[in-house]
Protein backbone atom coordinates (compact mmCIF):
# COMPACT_ATOMS: atom_id res chain seq x y z
CA UNK A 1 0.00 0.00 0.00
CA UNK A 2 1.64 3.07 -0.99
CA UNK A 3 1.17 6.88 0.68
CA UNK A 4 1.25 9.63 -0.53
CA UNK A 5 3.54 12.39 1.10
CA UNK A 6 3.03 16.08 1.47
CA UNK A 7 5.49 17.77 -0.34
CA UNK A 8 6.17 22.17 1.00
CA UNK A 9 6.47 24.04 -1.72
CA UNK A 10 5.97 28.07 -2.32
CA UNK A 11 2.83 28.65 -4.36
CA UNK A 12 3.39 29.71 -8.12
CA UNK A 13 3.52 33.54 -8.55
CA UNK A 14 0.65 33.35 -10.73
CA UNK A 15 -2.24 30.87 -11.70
CA UNK A 16 -2.01 29.29 -15.31
CA UNK A 17 -4.19 27.01 -16.56
CA UNK A 18 -4.27 25.08 -19.76
CA UNK A 19 -7.45 24.01 -21.79
CA UNK A 20 -7.65 21.68 -24.52
CA UNK A 21 -10.90 22.09 -25.69
CA UNK A 22 -12.49 25.42 -26.54
CA UNK A 23 -15.02 25.75 -23.61
CA UNK A 24 -16.54 28.68 -22.54
CA UNK A 25 -13.63 29.20 -19.69
CA UNK A 26 -11.04 30.11 -22.71
CA UNK A 27 -13.34 33.75 -22.85
CA UNK A 28 -11.94 34.67 -19.25
CA UNK A 29 -7.97 33.88 -19.79
CA UNK A 30 -5.60 36.33 -21.00
CA UNK A 31 -2.85 35.31 -23.85
CA UNK A 32 -0.27 34.35 -21.29
CA UNK A 33 -3.11 31.71 -19.83
CA UNK A 34 -2.94 33.43 -16.42
CA UNK A 35 -7.09 33.78 -15.13
CA UNK A 36 -8.36 36.82 -14.29
CA UNK A 37 -9.72 38.08 -10.79
CA UNK A 38 -13.73 37.19 -10.05
CA UNK A 39 -13.98 40.66 -8.84
CA UNK A 40 -12.41 43.55 -10.40
CA UNK A 41 -11.42 45.48 -6.87
CA UNK A 42 -8.05 45.26 -5.08
CA UNK A 43 -7.71 43.05 -2.24
CA UNK A 44 -7.08 46.56 -0.02
CA UNK A 45 -10.61 47.75 -1.11
CA UNK A 46 -12.39 44.50 -0.70
CA UNK A 47 -10.83 44.25 3.01
CA UNK A 48 -12.04 47.92 3.56
CA UNK A 49 -15.66 47.27 1.89
CA UNK A 50 -15.68 43.88 4.80
CA UNK A 51 -14.68 46.24 7.55
CA UNK A 52 -17.00 49.00 6.97
CA UNK A 53 -19.89 46.54 6.59
CA UNK A 54 -19.12 44.86 9.84
CA UNK A 55 -18.96 47.37 11.90
CA UNK A 56 -22.04 48.88 10.30
CA UNK A 57 -23.72 45.24 11.36
CA UNK A 58 -22.11 45.09 14.51
CA UNK A 59 -23.59 48.64 15.36
CA UNK A 60 -27.03 48.11 14.28
CA UNK A 61 -27.39 44.88 16.32
CA UNK A 62 -25.69 45.90 19.20
CA UNK A 63 -26.26 50.09 20.08
CA UNK A 64 -29.45 50.69 17.90
CA UNK A 65 -31.43 48.09 19.85
CA UNK A 66 -31.48 50.57 23.35
CA UNK A 67 -30.62 53.62 21.28
CA UNK A 68 -33.76 55.04 18.98
CA UNK A 69 -32.36 57.74 17.13
CA UNK A 70 -29.13 55.43 15.68
CA UNK A 71 -31.80 52.72 14.88
CA UNK A 72 -33.99 55.51 13.06
CA UNK A 73 -30.73 56.77 11.32
CA UNK A 74 -28.92 53.69 10.63
CA UNK A 75 -32.35 52.02 9.26
CA UNK A 76 -32.97 54.95 6.98
CA UNK A 77 -29.44 54.34 5.41
CA UNK A 78 -30.19 50.72 4.20
CA UNK A 79 -33.46 51.77 2.89
CA UNK A 80 -31.76 54.41 1.17
CA UNK A 81 -29.28 52.14 -0.04
CA UNK A 82 -32.06 49.43 -1.31
CA UNK A 83 -33.89 52.08 -3.12
CA UNK A 84 -31.15 53.36 -4.87
CA UNK A 85 -30.57 50.06 -6.24
CA UNK A 86 -34.47 49.27 -7.24
CA UNK A 87 -34.12 52.79 -8.99
CA UNK A 88 -31.36 52.29 -10.43
CA UNK A 89 -32.19 48.58 -11.57
CA UNK A 90 -35.95 50.27 -12.81
CA UNK A 91 -33.91 52.72 -14.92
CA UNK A 92 -31.34 50.66 -16.98
CA UNK A 93 -34.80 48.65 -17.69
CA UNK A 94 -36.73 51.62 -18.69
CA UNK A 95 -33.52 52.63 -20.93
CA UNK A 96 -32.53 48.74 -22.67
CA UNK A 97 -36.54 49.41 -23.49
CA UNK A 98 -36.66 52.64 -25.03
CA UNK A 99 -33.46 52.93 -26.95
CA UNK A 100 -33.67 50.60 -30.29
CA UNK A 101 -30.66 49.00 -31.06
CA UNK A 102 -28.85 47.88 -34.44
CA UNK A 103 -29.52 44.27 -35.92
CA UNK A 104 -27.51 44.97 -39.07
CA UNK A 105 -24.11 42.89 -37.83
CA UNK A 106 -24.19 40.35 -35.53
CA UNK A 107 -20.76 40.63 -33.23
CA UNK A 108 -20.79 36.87 -32.96
CA UNK A 109 -20.65 36.30 -36.22
CA UNK A 110 -16.76 36.58 -38.34
CA UNK A 111 -18.12 37.32 -41.60
CA UNK A 112 -20.38 40.30 -40.72
CA UNK A 113 -23.39 39.12 -41.70
CA UNK A 114 -26.83 38.55 -39.73
CA UNK A 115 -28.83 35.32 -40.56
CA UNK A 116 -30.89 35.73 -37.81
CA UNK A 117 -34.39 37.20 -38.24
CA UNK A 118 -35.21 40.74 -37.30
CA UNK A 119 -37.26 41.28 -34.32
CA UNK A 120 -38.64 44.31 -36.21
CA UNK A 121 -39.78 42.42 -39.31
CA UNK A 122 -42.45 40.14 -37.04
Amino acid sequence: MSSIEPTVSCPPSKVAVELFDSSQCAESLKADGTIYRAVPLSTWRLFLIIAVLSIFSFIYLVYAQYHTYLFYSMTSIVAAIILFIYTYGVFAIIYMVRNDYDYAMDPLSSSGTNNSTDEHSL
